[in-house]
């Protein structure tokens, strides 16, 4: 006896089967609309061995396929007679004769056969086979038995994969998890004091892990804060290897801001030959950087593929654009050649605003998106209130926007810089 299991193509564990591999062809699914590729797997024996299944399936594989697409019972009475099983050369059955598929019938492991399809609410599951070594050697009761227990079994088996796929969900639970809380521990875990400026912000990730990040961290020694600087950036792609990008996003800015406190194009040039060297193929970071000079009331900024910063200068409401491939798109020539920096001078009730593109690309009902210009009224309308309060409202603005029917696409991460 053996069982067979079915296995859609699409559907494939990427496990070596237990024992031999039938492909067979449904001429319908269990839906009854498209045909369907699979495998059988034998994945059970009992008193057989996988060649004998081998052996035997090169032959039978025509008669099962209607087994799994009739979903009915076969029954072979002699398998050296059976038409079904196709005509039989005189060599070729003293080679099977060698390997005991044939007779010599007192060594004859498959005289006769019964297969019966494991069927669970008009799926197949598999075909469970019990062999004799004598012609005729099933009646109809053995029929009636081994029906029923391909029912019981087919439940069982079910029932199995329900498990599993329980345990596989609750175990990739665990992993976003992880790496949701490594995530959030790379985030800013208190406010950034300067005097002169108000600093705050927010990451929602549209996942239970994101590819979001920002950042705010002194740049000078001492205890005073004389210069600091401002990250946001996007890692391309979701889930835990976009956490694993972020924590070395941040151990690399990290080791190399003080290294170039005064050069925000010149960091991001060191940090691209870094970043490019462990990031995996198609996988890239765009990275607004902006370096304040709490002195001069300067903003350096320098964009590596990211959304352009939205600013309110006086009265003047605007997208400032710069040049920039994001990290990881280029070894370093082209990169460090269009790179650019602009230098901004900041005054009281000036407000900038880091974001990631979650936020120009929200989707209202209507299919619009959120976009710069309402932006721009979001942050006008707060201008005069504390940078929590305008990061608060153009959050709020955004997923206003977005309700009802409309939808939020990506993370959505928000840093308000304002001077005071």
């Amino acid at each position: 006896a053996w069982l067979d299991l079915y296995q859609p193509k699409n559907h494939s564990d990427g496990k070596a089967p237990i024992g031999t591999v039938l492909p067979v062809r449904l001429a319908h699914s269990g839906n009854g609309k498209a045909p369907q590729n699979g495998l059988f797997k034998t994945v059970a024996k009992q008193n057989i061995s996988f060649e004998t299944i081998t052996q035997f399936a090169e032959r039978a594989g025509v008669i099962w396929q209607e087994v799994a697409e009739k979903k009915e019972v076969l029954r072979i009475d002699d398998v050296l007679t059976d038409h079904r099983l196709g005509k039989i050369s005189s060599p070729f059955k003293t080679l099977l004769r060698r390997l005991k598929l044939m007779p010599n019938r007192k060594s004859e492991p498959i005289s006769s056969i019964l297969s019966v399809p494991l069927i669970l609410r008009t799926h197949l599951l598999g075909i469970i086979h019990i062999s004799k070594n004598v012609e005729y050697g099933f009646v109809k009761d053995d029929i009636e038995l081994l029906t029923t227990f391909a029912g019981q079994a087919a439940i069982a088996i079910d029932n199995s994969r329900l498990i599993k796929q329980l345990i596989d969900k609750e175990r990739l639970q665990q992993e976003l998890l992880i790496a949701q809380a490594i995530q959030l521990r790379l985030l800013p875990q208190s406010p950034l004091v300067v005097k002169g400026f108000d600093i705050d912000g927010i990451s929602y990730p549209a996942y239970e892990v994101g590819g979001d990040y920002y950042d705010f961290f002194k740049l000078n020694d001492g205890d005073e804060i004389t210069r600091f600087g401002i990250i946001v950036a996007d890692v391309s792609g979701k889930g835990t290897s976009a956490a694993f990008y972020m924590a070395e996003l941040k151990g690399i800015f990290q080791s190399l801001c003080s290294i170039y406190p005064d050069s925000p194009r010149e960091l991001l040039k060191k940090v691209n030959e870094i970043v490019i060297k462990g990031l995996s193929k198609n996988v890239f970071i765009s990275t607004l950087y902006g370096m304040v000079d709490v002195n001069t009331r300067t903003l350096t900024l320098v964009n590596a593929g990211h959304c352009p910063a939205a600013m309110i200068i006086g009265e003047e409401k605007k997208i400032v654009r710069l040049n920039g491939l994001a990290l990881g798109v280029d070894k370093g020539e082209i990169f460090n050649r269009v790179l650019s920096e602009n230098h901004i001078q900041l005054s009281a009730g000036d407000v900038v605003v880091f974001y990631t593109d979650g936020i120009i690309e929200a989707v209202n009902r209507d299919g619009e998106e959120f976009g710069y210009d309402r932006l721009l009224t979001s942050m006008e309308a707060s201008r005069k209130k504390s940078a929590e309060e305008i990061k608060n409202n153009l959050f709020s603005t955004v997923n206003t926007f977005t309700e009802p029917g409309g939808a939020i696409r990506d993370d959505l991460t928000i840093v308000v810089l304002k001077a005071v």
